[in-house]
């Protein structure tokens, strides 16, 4: 689980470098890491930098283990906004695609060193951008749909270089903040509809152990929770179980996910009836998973949520 705040429209340009900084350090530590269903391998650990920041020096120092560095370069090439109002908020979701540019670098001592070493990591660096499992942390933060393309030689004078460019997209809501009114002695955000009120969840990636579902809700009132159906990509070798988490604490109310052919949707649905206190915050948590490679994917769950009528 990555440390570093999610983006949200402050901290278009720096959230995400922290975010992919973080990631990349904790890869790039000198351990050995699995990747997918391979054995583990020994990641190198490197210096990290970022758009034209001073370079980092040495780069060759064997004496600490750092060698190498990698140089990550944000360009940006379309943004779109989209509309996020419901009954109780308002706001819309930014969509920023981006060019990922991954620099990798050396200079070492010692024939083809340099070249060696730049080749080890940008082959690793391709890896983890392509596993669904080890970006899954980024998708959480904001930094999703990652598609890197094969590593490219860069020739200079100065360094051993590989490119590693990845197409990226940064989302992050924008909230228009609350609009409070006075309805029967219950005060609800920009509500204009008493009736049933669908929110969605929804998770483009593998459904991970402890991973939750993008979104979560919390409302100016006390509501219930009625129901949930799903639709999703089916996992393979065994269900996966999500729980329903309110304020941090999970409530016993689950649904699975039925195992089903590759590439093939499924679908599934839970009775709730449960209450949820004003200002409590509502997720929805995966407690049952197989390996990555055989879990749900492209999940949307929808959850019927019981609004007052006075």
């Amino acid at each position: 689980m990555l440390n570093s705040p999610a983006i949200t429209e402050l901290t278009t340009e720096d959230a995400p470098l922290n975010l992919i900084g973080e990631w990349l350090r904790a890869w790039f530590d000198g351990g050995a890491h699995a990747v997918g269903a391979n054995d583990p391998v020994t990641f190198p650990i490197v210096n990290i930098a970022f758009n034209q920041s001073p370079a980092v020096q040495p780069a060759y120092q064997f004496a600490t283990g750092v060698d190498t560095i990698i140089r990550v370069l944000i360009l940006p090439r379309s943004e779109t906004v989209d509309p996020l109002d419901t009954v109780l908020s308002s706001g819309k979701l930014a969509v920023d695609r981006v060019l990922v540019n991954f620099y990798v670098m050396a200079k070492h001592n010692g024939p083809g060193m340099s070249q060696e070493s730049v080749q080890t990591v940008a082959k690793l660096l391709k890896a983890i951008l392509t596993n669904p499992a080890t970006i899954y942390d980024l998708g959480l933060k904001g930094v999703r749909m990652l598609s890197p393309q094969t590593p490219q030689v860069i020739q200079g004078a100065d360094y051993a270089q590989r490119l590693v460019a990845c197409g990226a997209q940064m989302l992050y809501p924008i909230r228009y903040g609350d609009q409070p009114v006075d309805q029967g002695g219950v005060t609800w955000s920009t509500a204009a509809v008493l009736s049933n009120l669908n929110v969605v969840f929804n998770q483009s990636n593998a459904l991970v152990v402890n991973g939750y579902l993008m979104n979560f809700y919390a409302w100016t009132a006390t509501v219930t929770l009625y129901s949930a159906s799903l639709i999703a990509d089916a996992p393979q070798t065994s269900p996966v179980v999500m729980e329903l988490e309110i304020n941090g604490a999970l409530t016993g109310q689950t649904i699975a996910i039925p195992m089903g052919d590759v590439d093939t949707e499924v679908t599934a649905m839970s009775v709730l009836n449960v209450a949820v206190p004003a200002g409590n915050q509502v997720r929805w948590k995966v407690i049952s998973a197989p390996a990555p490679t055989d879990s749900a994917w492209y999940v949307s769950l929808v959850m019927t949520v019981g609004l007052p009528s006075n």
